[in-house]
């Protein structure tokens, strides 16, 4: 897709690639206070400017993943009962770690929602959240169910690379020198890259959480601010990477086989239609999924909020 203000508009006129501005807008915001900190001091007016926009973008997405369009929990409940992320792939492992997936995002999310209410309602929900520890202790719990997902996730990209890797070695050695194979192999490279990035993607998300599961001052939370702060804004210039150049996580779909190519049966000639073919404008169901997290480094919780 080339780059022009018409493409860009119309790539963000969905709520999903909507959400990737807003994310990187808040972790932009959120490195550049870290910045004017190191630089100026914790009371810099700038400095504290640039961290209110970055908590403030995390309200936003936060809010939104109340809502059931393509996260949150009755997006999670229908993929438990559909497999709708799980982008053609054939292999069973794949389905098993989706599950796993699913399951672990539900916690995240009856937590961070939980977490959200007692935040913006500290008066009414907040005191009903005590009995649970509270909103800050729910939203280090639902930080568990998302360290939980980014390990699945990287799991699940690992599988999907073993099974595209089968598929390859089948074209290579069964489909003669033609277009079609030609096609099919540059899908296939295509998509191993997607999965790269993405495995990538969902590392530089379990790092920084790994210390959002933690208290305030903890001594376990040795991971400077900065460090936190970068690695978060690196998952969104990847993200907003494989959303413009179209590297999803979803099973490549092959071109027509000639009939004159030996050995090319089994491999799919039409758009795949099956449980799993769900995705967003063309990204595949975990790309869209993974987009939707992370928002808690320009948060990172509500003592920590207002700490920043």
């Amino acid at each position: 897709m080339s780059l022009s203000l018409e493409n860009v508009v119309s790539m963000h006129t969905s709520q999903f690639a909507a959400d990737k501005l807003i994310k990187t807008v808040g972790y932009l915001c959120g490195c550049a206070a870290v910045g004017y900190r190191r630089s100026f001091g914790d009371e810099h007016a700038t400095a504290i400017g640039l961290q209110q926009i970055a908590s403030k973008c995390s309200d936003i997405r936060m809010g939104l993943r109340f809502h059931g369009g393509y996260s949150g929990l009755l997006v999670e409940a229908e993929n438990l009962k559909n497999l709708s992320f799980l982008g053609g792939w054939q292999d069973p492992k794949a389905k098993a770690l989706l599950y796993g997936q699913s399951a672990s995002l539900m916690f995240y999310y009856l937590c961070e929602n939980a977490a959200y209410l007692g935040w913006t309602a500290p008066g009414w929900i907040g005191p009903k959240l005590k009995p649970y520890g509270g909103a800050d202790h729910l939203s280090r719990m639902s930080c568990f169910g998302w360290a939980s997902w980014c390990l699945l996730d990287m799991a699940s990209t690992g599988v999907k690379l073993q099974e595209i890797a089968r598929m390859e070695t089948k074209i290579k050695k069964s489909w003669p020198f033609c277009e079609a194979r030609s096609e099919a192999l540059r899908l296939i490279t295509k998509s191993k890259k997607g999965l790269w990035l993405n495995m990538l993607r969902s590392f530089c998300f379990f790092v920084p959480d790994v210390q959002w599961c933690l208290k305030p001052g903890s001594k376990w939370a040795i991971q400077p601010d900065w460090f936190v702060q970068g690695l978060c804004l690196v998952e969104c210039v990847l993200g907003y990477y494989t959303l413009w150049t179209g590297h999803g996580t979803s099973r490549p779909l092959l071109p027509s086989v000639p009939h004159e190519c030996p050995g090319a049966k089994g491999f799919p000639s039409v758009p795949h239609e099956g449980p799993g073919s769900k995705g967003v404008e063309g990204v595949g169901g975990n790309e869209a999924r993974g987009s939707m997290m992370g928002g808690r480094a320009a948060k990172g919780g509500g003592e920590e909020m207002k700490q920043l």
